[in-house]
């Protein structure tokens, strides 16, 4: 399971004798997926205002101050860059955490103004300084995120999904068969958000052999918007057979506004097309049947209305008695199966000319609970290793 991201600004000395301190307290935020931006140098010509503008991007500033000029008292100030950023920050209401080094004079930053750890510079890599600055920056995380956001694929109280309609389609391209993902989903934003909005697409059933070289690359589009919001999109993994992606919203949406957008991804290696592709067995077990396979969604955000459709191609051999809908409570897997929710659910199948569609429509759907079609791929009428059931 992953961590929640969270982007924050840092400010740091630009002085060559300093760069070992930076890259320790940068190597720790990342190993805890911790984000960093900075001025760098295409910058230099206007510093402030583009620190002003980087950090209202950004969830919250981390400070490392070093020793700079010495006082008459024999203290030390920190950099006046690290100075102005910080007091950007603190204008702003942005949280901060700053680590200063032993000596450094620190009148007006105490109390309420912000977070502060000391460090000596010949003792940064002890085990007690590293105890206590790894759990320093771990709990500004915590601070900054809510509780609902710590683990993978956060839903937000700030946001409210109107509507995901998600479609899953088997394709058949030459002697191929290709899984097709295509989702539209509208959102609306309760306050201001500055987080991201995370985007992923996964093999439910693992498929994909290890020499597997094809990846994937998710299609993210707006459709529509408030205002003028615009989307930056980051990949951050792409495989044969999964795919996440990170949508930040410029400038941030305040309450009132909505963005309504839709994905689009293809790969051969989201699901077993025959039973021998199966790797290792699992089945779901629903009314005294098994079923080997199955797909959905997964709401991260309160949702008002879903939809998810599942089609077959003309001439595959799975027929209507095949196909079942799941929900269930979801980590990495179906944890539990919920009776009462499936129940709820509207579902309906057709048959058009040997094109089977299932569909189901939910309103208020459960939050971490997967809503899925699941059924039992076809032998695969000639080649390698069909298997005895």
């Amino acid at each position: 399971m992953e961590s929640a991201r969270l982007d924050v600004f840092f400010s740091f000395s630009s002085k060559p004798e300093d760069k070992v301190i930076n890259d320790h307290f940068l190597a720790i935020c990342n190993s805890l997926d911790i984000k960093c931006t900075t001025v760098d140098s295409a910058h230099s010509s206007v510093p402030p205002e583009v620190a002003r503008s980087q950090i209202s991007e950004s969830q919250g500033l981390i400070a490392v101050a070093p020793k700079r000029n010495k006082l008459e008292n024999g203290d030390y100030v920190m950099p006046s860059s690290v100075l102005e950023e910080i007091s950007i920050a603190y204008g702003q209401t942005t949280p901060i955490l700053i680590f200063v080094e032993e000596g450094v004079e620190l009148d007006g930053m105490k109390g309420n103004f912000c977070t502060v750890q000391k460090f000596s510079r010949d003792q940064l890599f002890s085990a007690s300084t590293l105890e206590k600055t790894i759990k320093s920056i771990h709990r500004f995380k915590l601070e900054i995120l809510s509780p609902n956001d710590l683990d993978f694929e956060p839903e937000s109280n700030e946001i409210v999904a109107e509507h995901v309609q998600q479609l899953i389609e088997l394709k058949k391209e030459g002697n191929e068969y290709i899984w097709s993902y295509s989702t539209n989903k509208k959102i609306s934003f309760q306050g201001t958000f500055k987080r991201h909005i995370p985007v992923a697409f996964w093999a439910p059933i693992p498929v994909a052999p290890e020499d597997a070289n094809t990846t994937i690359r998710a299609d993210i589009k707006l459709e529509d918007h408030s205002r003028d919001l615009s989307l930056r999109v980051e990949t951050i993994k792409e495989t044969a057979d999964y795919s996440k992606s990170l949508i930040k919203i410029e400038p941030h949406p305040e309450k009132g506004d909505f963005i309504e957008y839709s994905t689009f991804i293809e790969s051969k290696y989201f699901n077993p097309v025959f039973f021998d592709e199966i790797k290792e067995r699992n089945p779901i077990e629903l009314n005294g049947k098994n079923y080997e396979c199955l797909d959905g969604f997964v709401p991260i955000q309160r949702t008002k209305h879903a939809t998810l459709e599942f089609r077959l191609p003309r001439g595959f051999d799975v027929s209507r008695s095949d196909i079942t809908l799941v929900v269930g409570s979801y980590t990495d897997e179906i944890d539990y199966l919920v009776e009462s929710e499936i129940k709820r659910v509207k579902v309906e199948y057709s048959d058009i000319g040997g094109r089977l569609t299932a569909r189901m429509e939910i309103e208020s759907p459960l939050l971490r609970h997967m809503y899925a079609f699941a059924w039992n791929p076809p032998k695969r009428l000639t080649g390698p290793g069909t298997p005895n059931n």
